[in-house]
């Protein structure tokens, strides 16, 4: 609801037409319900976000929200279906996203390995949350956290498995643009948005 108050203000400031609405934490704690990718219930649930998009489409607004490319919680549910994907560097030592204090303790959580994009299991998933979340509440696009990261793991390409998400949801969704983040020049081939 506040969301909304902030976007209506938004709109007697400049032509919503002209704006895209960049929603990340839209599902709660930032970064901890990752991969689940559902509006938490604090914050009006499903009906209060589809209230949220609905309106802010109405008033013009274009409104994509945010989807970690390469982050999940290991202690949410359903982890193990995708447990193969997490990244481990080169000399085999887990990859944590760990560089983040992301409860402000003042020490790294350990609970969020980077996964890998070009492992079939975490691409596949993903894809169906993002998917999901398209169908259910029509957004204009999404975007892709630390889409830029590139780890040499022998799991898979990090790259070769961005283009391939991208390419299973355009094939869905040929009008929803990905936005990436952390640009480099292959990328651009595949997400011509970027932060």
């Amino acid at each position: 609801a506040r969301m909304l108050e902030i976007l209506r203000w938004v709109a007697s400031q400049i032509d919503p037409r002209q704006v895209l609405v960049f929603l990340p934490a839209w599902d709660g704690r930032y970064y901890w319900n990752y991969p689940q990718y559902e509006p938490d219930p604090r914050m009006g649930g499903a009906a209060g976000f589809a209230r949220l998009v609905t309106e802010a489409q109405h008033l013009g607004f274009r409104i994509a929200p945010m989807f970690g490319a390469n982050s999940a919680n290991r202690n949410s549910s359903g982890f193990s279906q995708f447990a193969d994907a997490c990244t481990e560097h080169i000399d085999g030592d887990a990859f944590d996203l760990n560089w983040v204090d992301w409860d402000n303790d003042r020490r790294n959580e350990g609970w969020m390995p980077f996964m890998n994009l070009g492992v079939p299991s975490w691409r596949r998933g993903l894809g169906e949350r993002i998917g999901a979340v398209i169908r259910q509440f029509h957004v204009d696009a999404y975007f892709l956290d630390i889409a830029g990261a590139w780890e040499n793991n022998r799991k898979g390409d990090m790259y070769v498995g961005t283009k391939e998400l991208i390419s299973d949801i355009h094939r869905q969704y040929p009008n929803v643009p990905p936005i990436g983040e952390m640009l480099y020049d292959a990328q651009m081939a595949v997400i011509p948005m970027s932060q």
